[in-house]
């Protein structure tokens, strides 16, 4: 310390230097240099403990006891993960704070008399150890293993910068959105069809990206300041005009939006170049195996868009894809032959397009007015050889 109090620079670029370095260090190593030294301790505990994962119920126990017990774990918490996918699990005896309870079919149940009274202690327990992790900027809650209701009615978070919740929205998880201004990127997944009239607008002033369900859009966008969408919907039938509008009562305008359904859907491309002019990416995923419709196959729904290009003057990533191969086929070399070729006419009908991924999921580049696949890309690498051969 010098005489002012103040760290001296070169202590501050010492540790520094050291979160740098521990970083890469192996997570069995950054145990054993806990035990080094105070200075390691500290630098190797921020390491260890700034993203938590938690994939089994085991984890959850164990993690709760860790934040509550261990000096200085808690306030180094920023990010925190808790994915609970196990389902059949065998009655498991967990010790410790809760010694009663156990494990059956993925839930807690305590085994003996007192249900009410183990089940209590157990989510107040979780609930005390997540409070005392008040430094959480991220949070990713999924799967069916705890009750995440019971636990966010009592968790308040006063950093939570992005959510992503991948679990039935209930009312406690609408009051804990609400109770969180702060976040900035939402991401909701849920496993079961949403009710809107259940839900309250939530105006989220420092919300700039949000994903979930096209029913949710007018709940959460309105009043915010959101600038990327991702949108999720189970069918065509959506009224994507209200949708668009909904979108453009951001207060900044939509810069990027993704949607997927299971199909692509001309109607959104429509609504969109009518209501969000100034679009910059544009991105359609398809999750359907195969396309029934003759109409709706890639060549089809390709020229389709042709018609609304023009009318986005900004537009310079353009996507249309799927999540598995189109017609149930792998692409071919001579699918990007005609990718190329439409490409070609894009260009001229939107001059600001440089970037583009179509269904054989080979992402184009335009430069010097020629568009040419990603050779990184197997297909790509084969089309480029064989146009140098011709």
């Amino acid at each position: 310390m010098n005489s002012g109090g103040d760290t001296p620079p070169s202590a501050i670029l010492v540790v520094e230097l050291l979160e740098h370095i521990f970083e890469q260090v192996p997570r069995s190593d950054l145990l054993s240099l806990c035990c080094a030294s105070r200075l390691f301790n500290s630098i190797a505990i921020g390491t260890l403990y700034r993203t938590i994962e938690l994939h089994t119920s085991s984890d959850v126990v164990k993690c709760c006891k860790t934040l509550l017990n261990v000096p200085g774990v808690a306030n180094v918490v920023r990010h925190l993960v808790i994915t609970i996918k196990e389902r059949n699990h065998p009655p498991e005896p967990l010790h410790g704070f809760f010694p009663n309870v156990h494990l059956l079919d993925g839930l807690y149940f305590p085994p003996r008399r007192n249900d009410r009274t183990h089940l209590h202690s157990f989510y107040r327990l979780v609930c005390t150890a997540l409070n005392s992790a008040s430094g959480v900027t991220s949070l990713d809650l999924s799967g069916g293993g705890i009750q995440f209701e019971t636990i966010l009615g009592g968790c308040h978070f006063p950093r939570l910068r992005k959510l992503t919740y991948d679990i039935d929205l209930g009312p406690e998880a609408i009051s804990f959105i609400l109770r969180h201004p702060s976040i900035q990127n939402l991401t909701i997944r849920p496993s079961h069809t949403i009710s809107p009239q259940t839900i309250p607008p939530m105006v989220l002033r420092e919300l700039s990206s949000f994903t979930g369900p096209t029913e949710l859009v007018p709940m959460f966008i309105p009043g915010s300041r959101v600038t990327e969408i991702g949108i999720v919907s189970s069918e065509c039938s959506d009224d994507f005009d209200f949708l668009a509008e909904q979108m453009n009562m951001s207060s900044n305008p939509i810069r990027i939006l993704r949607f997927t359904g299971l199909m692509w859907c001309l109607r959104l491309a429509e609504a969109v170049a009518r209501s969000l002019s100034e679009i910059e990416v544009l991105v359609f995923t398809s999750t359907m195996l195969v396309e029934r419709d003759h109409s709706r196959r890639p060549g089809s729904f390709l020229n389709q868009l042709q018609c609304i290009l023009p009318s986005l003057n900004r537009l310079r990533r353009l996507d249309v894809t799927t999540t598995i191969a189109a017609y149930g086929l792998l692409p071919q070399v001579r699918d990007l032959d005609d990718e190329h070729l439409i490409l070609e006419k894009w260009s001229d009908l939107c001059p600001t397009l440089t970037m583009c991924a179509l269904p054989s999921d080979v992402l184009w580049t335009k430069g010097a007015s020629k568009w040419t696949p990603d050779t990184s890309n197997h297909l790509g690498s084969l089309w480029v050889k064989s146009r140098l051969l011709q």
